[in-house]
């Protein structure tokens, strides 16, 4: 990486804490411009204003639940007019059930299918398209309990 991620906008859908937050800064760290996005709104907020604090990169703050295509559809967009096109996506949203699975219940297994896989392909699916037409992108997906 001669260049670095010098001038490219990444998004990270679980950016406000854990994982998707020290990918953030990492990336920042070597030039990236890095929207933060986090179901819980002012989480992602502070996370952003806490990472161009740490770095003097550009930052964005978005609420998102990635679940619902709409709320994924303008994160990509807001990020998209704030700080150019998404050139790599990092999805590191995710919950873990934190019960034994005897103690689990389906409905459990349920929301944690639909944000750690049906999310992230809502993700992807909304910013596929952009970086097929512009011939360059990539997208990273990451699953972990301590996501």
């Amino acid at each position: 990486m001669a260049d670095g991620f010098h001038g490219k906008t990444v998004l990270i859908p679980g950016g406000g804490r854990g994982i998707g937050y020290a990918a953030g800064v990492m990336m920042a760290k070597e030039g990236a411009k890095v929207a933060l996005a986090d179901v819980v709104g002012d989480r992602a907020q502070e996370a952003a204003i806490r990472l161009k604090d740490e770095t003097g990169a550009e930052t964005l703050g978005i609420a998102c639940d990635i679940t619902d295509m709409n709320q994924v559809k303008r994160m990509v967009s807001d990020t998209e007019t704030a700080l150019g096109p998404i050139n790599i996506t990092v999805n590191t949203a995710a919950i873990v059930a934190d019960k034994t699975f005897m103690e689990s219940t389906p409905e459990d297994w349920k929301e944690m299918l639909d944000i750690c896989l049906y999310g992230s392909m809502n993700v992807i699916h909304a910013v596929l398209p952009g970086m097929v037409d512009r011939a360059n992108g990539r997208i990273v997906c990451l699953a972990s309990d301590a996501a």
